[in-house]
């Protein structure tokens, strides 16, 4: 930023060198950003990217205060919200289904989800191999608000009209 204000004549424009920043920290922070199934990770890293560019460029334009207050309250801030993360937690609760893989099966498992209104927030199938048996593995999360009632029906309902090999509550 300095370069940008006093390294070239008058007829140079600092704010270019801002706006570069700005582009190059965006692009970083969307590499940043993760999506795995249906949990999105890296949002916080991508933010304090952010900061700390923003805070760079304050002190390159001599805005020490300015620079000083955004990071001790973006260190405070960040300290108070993994606190609250932590206190509210989200404990999505998983579940993994072997089911024999020569039927359809994944259709009816979300049918049966939905009649009793159990939320699948993330849903993974894949084929291995169960004894000698080609199966099907569904691996699923369901949203952590879910009655304890539902979940006791959902897995009745799975054994009963799905029949699996295995079926395990993680």
């Amino acid at each position: 930023m300095l370069i940008s204000l006093y390294g070239f004549d008058n007829t140079a424009d600092p704010a270019r060198l801002a706006a570069q920043v700005v582009s190059g920290i965006g692009f970083l922070g969307a590499g940043a950003i993760i999506r795995e199934g249906g949990d999105i990770k890296g949002i916080t890293t991508a933010a304090a990217l952010w900061i700390v560019a923003i805070v760079g460029l304050a002190i390159g334009n001599g805005a020490y205060l300015a620079a000083a207050i955004t990071t001790v309250s973006s260190i405070i801030l960040m300290i108070l919200l993994r606190s609250l993360q932590k206190k509210l937690g989200r404990r999505s609760q998983h579940f993994v289904i072997i089911l024999d893989g020569q039927k359809p099966m994944l259709k009816k498992l979300v049918e049966i989800c939905d009649e009793l209104d159990v939320i699948i927030t993330h849903v993974e199938a894949k084929t291995v191999e169960w004894g000698n048996v080609d199966a099907l593995q569904i691996s699923a999360s369901f949203n952590p608000r879910t009655a304890k009632t539902s979940i006791s029906t959902l897995f009745i309902e799975i054994e009963d009209q799905l029949k699996p090999l295995s079926i395990k509550l993680k």
